[in-house]
């Protein structure tokens, strides 16, 4: 019977090997012990007509992909409507209504100008080129209710239907 030493894996088989004995030998604290010699891997020779899988070399390949680059859309979380216009929103559950029509702006369906509070969040002062006024406001709706909180705080959850409405000022 004939030995032959497994070059694949001879390198990590022995380094670990040599890892363990050398990790073992600190924390046992055995002063100046020598260091035992680790094993040679060794393949035993199949049977004869029988073709050993470990013995058998294997070349890794790989495949060329046609088109490589696939866009996926994300599926509709929500649905924003601002005057009868209806856009989906494709943010994932948890996004912010502000980064949610932050995306919508990006892509050009959506233009919104908001001004900022300290301690209060962003107000929405003009969308779709219609500003606030003094007698009249853009008013957040959530699920055909007036939203507590304001766009940098409001969650959208997987259906909600998130709505702005030009209303007289309260």
């Amino acid at each position: 019977m004939t030995k032959r030493t497994l070059l694949v894996l001879a390198p990590t088989v022995l380094g670990a090997l040599i890892a363990g004995v050398y990790v073992l030998g600190i924390f046992a604290e055995v002063p100046d012990a020598p260091m035992p010699e680790a094993p040679t891997p060794v393949i035993e020779e199949p049977a004869e007509g029988i073709p050993s899988p470990s013995a058998t070399p294997v070349l890794a390949t790989h495949e060329t992909v046609q088109d490589p680059v696939r866009v996926l859309e994300a599926p509709q979380t929500a649905t924003l409507i601002v005057e009868g216009t209806t856009l989906p929103i494709a943010s994932p559950e948890g996004t912010s209504i502000e980064d949610a029509m932050e995306g919508l702006k990006a892509s050009g369906a959506l233009s919104y100008e908001v001004r900022s509070f300290a301690g209060l969040g962003q107000m929405v002062e003009e969308i779709q080129g219609k500003a606030n006024t003094s007698d009249y406001y853009w008013i957040l709706h959530v699920n055909g209710k007036k939203s507590a909180t304001g766009i940098s705080a409001t969650r959208i959850r997987s259906g909600d239907v998130i709505e702005w409405k030009y209303e007289k000022k309260y």
